[in-house]
């Protein structure tokens, strides 16, 4: 399944057609939301962050999603074998860039996580569940970060780590669906 800036917008109209009368439409306005960050002392902290300039929402999207693409191509010319560590590096940076961007009012994380889905199902993976919320925001807190402190691979690593328990699960005839 292709993950283009239309399908997001798909997406979002489709969660919150009943709750929101600007459902699937990029937001006017500026916008700020909390960032769970890692500060130098080690302390966890959340601290506002804004999201994209209302002008630059639409190239910026459709920029993250020709980069994931870009990475789904490229998997396709290697042959189709998905490096988990390449795959959830890409799903992660599609995901981290979609919350950073912010084009929505409301529900920006919810219509993320479902592209965050679709990104690692595109690759074969399965779809993943954090049972660690607070972990969660604390790994893509890193993705998050608007500076030289910018790290993917903690969100990217615990998706591993998702991936594998799921794996496992599956394995032993214990996953519920």
């Amino acid at each position: 399944m292709a993950i283009t800036t239309d399908q997001l917008h798909r997406w979002h109209r489709f969660l919150f057609r009943e709750d929101f009368g600007s459902a699937g439409k990029v937001r006017r306005g500026s916008s700020e939301y909390p960032v769970v960050v890692i500060e130098g002392d080690g302390e966890v902290r959340r601290r506002p962050q804004r999201g994209s300039d209302p002008q630059r929402i639409g190239p910026e999207l459709d920029e993250t999603c020709r980069a994931f693409q870009a990475h789904i191509d490229s998997v396709g010319a290697g042959g189709g074998v998905v490096d988990m560590t390449a795959g959830t590096l890409a799903a992660t940076r599609l995901y981290a860039s979609i919350l950073r961007i912010h084009p929505y009012e409301d529900g920006n994380l919810r219509a993320a996580f479902v592209a965050l889905q679709a990104a690692l199902r595109s690759q074969g993976m399965w779809a993943v569940y954090f049972d660690d919320i607070e972990r969660h925001d604390k790994e893509l807190g890193w993705a998050l970060r608007n500076d030289d402190a910018q790290d993917r691979r903690p969100f990217a690593n615990l998706l591993v780590e998702r991936l594998e328990a799921i794996r496992q699960a599956a394995s032993e005839g214990t996953l519920e669906s």
